[in-house]
C-alpha cells in the first residue's frame, strides 16, 4: 500500500496543477501571494485526503458492549489499536503523497516568494 502507481502519480500531478491554479487565482483576486507555510498546510491536508482515497481503508466494527467488563475493555482496546494502526498507515502514506505533491507546488510558491523578496531588496 505504500507504493504509488502510475495512475496515482498522474492524479497527484493533476491535483498539483489544480492547486497551483487556485493559488494563482488567489493572487489575482486578492493581490497577495500565498505564504509557503499556508501552502504547506493546504498541501498536507490534500495529501491526507488523497492518501485516504488511495488506501481505501476498512475500519473494524466497534465491539459489542455486552458481557464481562474485562472482556469489553479488552475488545475496546483491540479496536482502538486497530484504528490507530490504520491511522498511522494512512498518515505515512499521506507523507509519501505530500512529498510528490510538494515537489510540484512548493517549488513554484517558494520560487515566486524568493523572487519577490529579492526584488524588494534591490
Amino acid at each position: 500500500m505504500l507504493e504509488l502507481t502510475e495512475v496515482q502519480i498522474g492524479l497527484i500531478g493533476i491535483v498539483g496543477a489544480g492547486v497551483l491554479w487556485l493559488f494563482k487565482l488567489w493572487r489575482a483576486t486578492s493581490g497577495n501571494d500565498v505564504e509557503p507555510v499556508t501552502a504547506t498546510w493546504v498541501l498536507f491536508g490534500i495529501s491526507l485526503v488523497l492518501a485516504f482515497i488511495f488506501a481505501a481503508p476498512v475500519f473494524p466494527m466497534f465491539p459489542v458492549l455486552a458481557g464481562d467488563p474485562g472482556v469489553i475493555s479488552t475488545a475496546i482496546g483491540s479496536w482502538v489499536l486497530a484504528v490507530v494502526t490504520i491511522g498511522t498507515t494512512i498518515l505515512g502514506f499521506a507523507t509519501l503523497v505530500y512529498a510528490a505533491l510538494a515537489k510540484i507546488v512548493l517549488d513554484q510558491v517558494v520560487k515566486k516568494t524568493l523572487l519577490k523578496a529579492l526584488k524588494a531588496k534591490k
